[in-house]
């Protein structure tokens, strides 16, 4: 499949890229609809800490009936969180530069929170094609149609498309 348009839809826990497919009917009108080519999930990342981790925050004890020592401990939970994150972003741009490649699309959108957006970036996805728009949304969860109807919407693409 080729393609000029890639649409890549990413939050922390999970990535879905698109691709516009086009037909032209018998009448010569051209339809179109964006078709999903890969689903990537980080799946350590829905869970809650208490999934994740086997001790609860530090500084929290039950022993001897008290909470606490008075003062906080930082066990570094979201420094890991955040790291976990930055590898799935590398991962995530990895696949879109893939698949942008494959399909040969000129246009890519990126629709994602700021935080990722900017790991994103980090990770050269903003050189994958000639034109890149990126959006601070999550649509990672939109079904297809749902993400063209958004999308067009918010005029990143037109209707007649």
């Amino acid at each position: 499949m080729k393609s000029t348009l890639c649409i890549a839809c990413i939050d922390a826990a999970k990535a879905r890229i698109f691709a516009m497919d086009s037909a032209t009917r018998s009448t010569g009108e051209t339809v179109s609809r964006l078709v999903e080519i890969k689903d990537l999930a980080q799946p350590g990342r829905r869970k809650r800490d208490s999934e994740k981790l086997t001790e609860s925050r530090p500084g929290l004890s039950s022993d001897s009936g008290m909470i606490g020592s008075g003062h906080a401990v930082d066990d570094r939970r979201d420094g890991k969180t955040d790291d976990g994150d930055r590898d799935f972003a590398a991962h995530v741009a990895a696949a879109v530069k893939e698949t942008v490649a494959e399909l040969e699309a000129v246009e890519l959108v990126i629709a994602a929170s700021p935080r990722m957006l900017g790991w994103l970036r980090d990770q050269g996805v903003s050189s994958a094609a000639d034109q890149v728009r990126e959006l601070d949304k999550n649509f990672s969860s939109l079904s297809a149609a749902d993400l063209r109807d958004r999308l067009v919407r918010d005029g990143v693409m037109p209707a007649s498309v």
